[in-house]
């Protein structure tokens, strides 16, 4: 356990120096998990998450979303509610953060709106309950992750990348563009139209009812699920639509 701990602490110092040497400020942990609450004036209608943060869309809660992390961790995390009822969540930009707890935001129920990952991030749902609105929006530009479930109009997907993006639940339209290698999962999103975009060796998989739209231009590769009449595929490259 020695040995372990200090591996850890070698490894800490290290990246520390490194963040350092580069002109960044590195905060390490300091072990005391704390939660601290900030009040919401309105229903959340939106996220935008800027840095390696873990948020959780709990739909229980109601006004206010709770942060948990390492106490001088916190310090540095800004958090709030803009004008238009999105909700952000930031690291100063002068600093770096090394810790293995991380920081956890927990949110009440998004209706509608953008949901975006800028860094290594990630949203998911507690619960099995889906999000209910005519329109959403995902976005990751990075390497982050989302994994929620939908009852909508129109889901509109980008990943900018290597994020992951998995959706499940019904949508009438969805339609999803990857720039990148970053992968797409709606095989279990039931829709009757999906239009699928792919620059580089990105991956989708989709349920399609009644029409699916694919381009490609690169290596990436389309599955699809279903039996749709009207069925477009424009590849420019070694990439492949195919059922499954």
């Amino acid at each position: 356990m020695m040995r372990k701990g200090a591996f850890i602490m070698g490894a800490f110092m290290i990246a520390a120096l490194s963040l350092m040497l580069a002109g960044c400020k590195a905060v390490v942990g300091n072990g005391d998990v704390v939660t601290r609450e900030i009040a919401l004036n309105t229903a959340v209608t939106g996220v935008r998450s800027s840095g390696p943060f873990d948020v959780v869309i709990d739909p229980s809660l109601k006004g206010k979303a709770i942060l948990e992390g390492e106490s001088n961790i916190l310090d540095f995390v800004e958090a709030y509610q803009d004008e238009a009822g999105g909700f952000n969540l930031e690291l100063r930009r002068d600093v770096n953060i090394l810790s293995d707890r991380g920081v956890t935001a927990r949110i009440p129920e998004v209706r509608g709106g953008e949901l975006v990952i800028n860094g290594s991030g990630s949203i998911t749902l507690a619960g099995n309950a889906p999000l209910t609105g005519n329109s959403f929006q995902l976005r990751i530009n990075g390497s982050g992750g989302i994994n929620l479930a939908f009852e909508a109009q129109r889901l509109k997907c980008d990943i900018l990348g290597t994020g992951n993006i998995t959706v499940k639940g019904s949508a009438k339209e969805g339609d999803v563009e990857i720039n990148g290698s970053g992968n797409y999962n709606a095989a279990d999103l039931k829709t009757e139209k999906s239009v699928v975009r792919i620059l580089g060796s990105g991956s989708a998989r989709v349920d399609a009812g009644e029409e699916l739209e694919c381009h490609i231009l690169g290596s990436g590769n389309v599955l699809y699920r279903g039996d749709p009449p009207k069925l477009k595929v424009d590849s420019r490259g070694s990439g492949t639509v195919n059922p499954y």
